[in-house]
Parts: structure tokens; C-alpha cells; sequence
């Protein structure tokens, strides 16, 4: 069985199999819009480069969506407790009021 029949990734240049290697800070910054992995090849040939991780992609894309929907609720959450503050304040505002009153 070959490295590319059991999912491991090959070499352009020579077809052996890549190993990964750090990450330099400017494939960290493109792994922002663009999620890259750093490879290399055997030191024979010498090839490195950066290839694609389509497989986290998916993983980025549903961390996003929590990401946006824990916003939302949050920013819901504060629009209906600025809403609702009014009347809090005049119910309890009173009630401290009257507890006041009745202590001196």
C-alpha cells in the first residue's frame, strides 16, 4: 500500500512521504484567512512548502458559527435587559424606597 493510499501526504517532487514542520509566523498570519500546514520533504530532496488543511476548514468554519452565535445571544441578552431595565428599576426602585421609610 502507498503513503497516498493510506492518506498520508506525498512529496510533489520526489513522492516520499512529508513530515511537518513549525510554522513561521507568516504562515500563522495567512492560516487566518486561509488555513495552511508547513511540510517538508527528506533532507535528500529538500522540498518544503506549504499545503492546504481543507480537513479544518470544517472544524473553523462551525468554530465561527458558535463564535457568532454565542455573540448574538449575548447582544440579545443585553438589548432586552436595556429594554426591561426601566421597569425593574421603577418596581424595585419603590420597594427599596418603602423598606426605607419604614426603617427610621
Amino acid at each position: 500500500m502507498e503513503a497516498a493510499e493510506r492518506g498520508r501526504l506525498v512529496c510533489p517532487r520526489c513522492g516520499s512521504p512529508l513530515h511537518r514542520e513549525k510554522r513561521r509566523t507568516t504562515h500563522r498570519l495567512l492560516s487566518i484567512v486561509y488555513p495552511v500546514r508547513y511540510y517538508a520533504c527528506s533532507p535528500a530532496c529538500g522540498w518544503t512548502g506549504l499545503l492546504s488543511a481543507v480537513s479544518h476548514l470544517k472544524a473553523r468554519k462551525r468554530r465561527l458559527l458558535r463564535i457568532a452565535l454565542v455573540l448574538v445571544l449575548a447582544l440579545c441578552g443585553i438589548a432586552v435587559a436595556r429594554h426591561l431595565a426601566p421597569y425593574w428599576n421603577n418596581q424595585h426602585g419603590d420597594e427599596s424606597s418603602e423598606q426605607s421609610d419604614t426603617s427610621e
